[in-house]
């Protein structure tokens, strides 16, 4: 999903301080992580491990010539599908300019993503994800926003690289919008037969490239990661009721550092990570198309700290089970006349990877 994130609760902050009907818009400010966790065994091209070529004996239909779980790469011909549960629940508070209390709000997701995979050699490998599901947002003093339907569709090719001390991985990841964002609209006095349920578009095109680097020493895995997630297009979210009010976002750029390491064993693997998000500024724009009444703001930037837990249980030759818990929480932020006072996310999934 494009799953929920701070772009989210800034659009429906901006649209309810425009216009009491209008709750949850859609595009928030978003950091990404989603984290694809992944099974586990060596790498062709570097030394492994007993424990890691005991894993590999035991599933050749999951061979990963990646040294690491987190940059999983099917050896050449090999596909598979992963299918995915996942939970998320974020707290986010905004003030206005001038205004003295915080706005809270929180949304909740339960999603379910789909993903396919298949390298075409052992160092090029291309994927494709969705997801489906509800976000359900609550905001004090109103009626709870739901949107539903299908995510963003997120294509990713990676390239995996034997180096002199390790394997170097790079790549892209592009995310497609496949139709308007519609954000879900209240209408006066928390009416429930007045409410129109939204979508889960983000309603613009994104493009991810990154680099990452993995070594191994001894039983243990580790490396890093950079990336920079670059808005397309202005993110555009319309609220189809009888006043149309119609907003757009531009900016929130991302940034984004991370480390990880694993420990395999033969039958499962454990990890984690931790990194620094930093995004910068978004301007909002909204208009009320019966009235002609328009806003402009802006939202300020901020650094963004992740932390997360993986792990990778082998279930049988052709399956992997992978759960993950991840965090989000905002260190700090400036700028902007819709100020960023807290942001706390959590993510829990359990995912099956099956190999076709």
């Amino acid at each position: 999903m494009k799953p929920v994130s701070l772009f989210f609760f800034a659009s429906t902050f901006v649209a309810a301080s425009f216009a009491a009907p209008m709750n949850a818009n859609k595009s928030a400010l978003k950091i990404q992580k989603k984290s694809k966790l992944e099974s586990r065994t060596p790498a062709q091209e570097a030394p492994a491990s007993q424990s890691i070529a005991a894993l590999s004996q035991s599933s050749a239909l999951l061979e990963n010539t990646a040294l690491s779980s987190y940059a999983f790469q099917p050896a050449a011909g090999q596909s598979y599908v992963m299918i995915t549960p996942k939970h998320s629940s974020v707290s986010t508070g905004y003030k206005a300019e001038g205004q003295k209390n915080t706005s809270n709000t929180t949304a909740k997701s339960n999603l379910l993503s789909l993903q396919y995979g298949r390298s075409f050699s052992n160092e090029w490998s291309l994927k494709a994800e969705t997801a489906f599901g509800d976000t359900k947002t609550s905001s004090e003093g109103r009626q709870d926003a739901l949107n539903t339907g299908l995510t963003d569709l997120s294509l990713t090719m990676q390239k995996v690289s034997p180096t002199q001390n390790g394997q170097l991985f790079f790549g892209g990841k592009i995310n497609l919008s496949l139709g308007e964002s519609k954000a879900s609209y209240e209408a006066a006095n928390n009416k429930k037969d007045d409410s129109v349920t939204g979508n889960l578009y983000s309603g613009g095109h994104s493009f991810s490239p990154f680099i990452g680097l993995q070594r191994q020493k001894n039983n243990i895995i580790y490396g890093f990661k950079s990336s920079l997630e670059l808005m397309l297009e202005k993110r555009s979210t319309t609220a189809r009721k009888a006043g149309d009010i119609e907003s757009s976002q531009n900016g929130g750029n991302i940034i984004a550092l991370e480390g990880f390491f694993e420990m395999p064993r033969p039958q499962f693997l454990l990890g984690f990570k931790g990194g620094l998000s930093l995004v910068s500024a978004i301007d909002y724009s909204s208009t009320d198309k019966s009235s002609g009444a328009k806003f402009k703001g802006s939202q300020n930037a901020g650094q963004i700290v992740n932390l997360g837990a993986y792990s990778q249980v082998r279930y049988n030759p052709k399956v992997d089970i992978i759960p993950s818990l991840n965090f989000n929480n905002l260190m700090s932020s400036t700028g902007g006349n819709l100020s960023l006072e807290s942001s706390n996310e959590v993510n829990i999934s359990v995912g099956a990877r099956i190999a076709l």
